[in-house]
């Protein structure tokens, strides 16, 4: 299993599957890590980190990245999503709702 290839996204979110199906969680976090460093704006292995930060209690991570796919794509599931991650690391809820939705309202000005 660890000499598959990893030459996708897709293997990469394949082989973190399997690792969190048996049980090997601290190896499906480094694969999630590095298959992030080498494939960033993959969303199902986002997916794949956000489930290890927020298994393994790294709470201040996963608000950041829910935060930055927000930002990159703005959605009402996205939007709630962050709002809980923000509550999760211990933000001022209403602080945050309120920058989102600024950003939001500075989408519309734009072409």
């Amino acid at each position: 299993m660890l000499r598959t290839d990893l030459s996708s996204a897709w293997h990469f979110h394949q082989l973190t599957a399997a690792l969190e199906r048996f049980g090997r969680t601290r190896d499906a976090f480094a694969k999630a890590e590095q298959a992030i460093g080498r494939f960033p704006d993959d969303s199902g292995l986002q997916e794949d980190l956000l489930r290890a930060y927020e298994r393994d209690g790294w709470v201040a991570e996963a608000l950041l990245l829910r935060r930055r796919r927000f930002e990159a794509q703005p959605s009402v599931a996205r939007y709630q999503q962050v709002l809980t991650a923000a509550v999760q690391a211990g933000e001022d809820r209403e602080t945050l709702r309120r920058e989102l939705l600024a950003a939001l309202a500075s989408c519309e000005t734009q072409p």
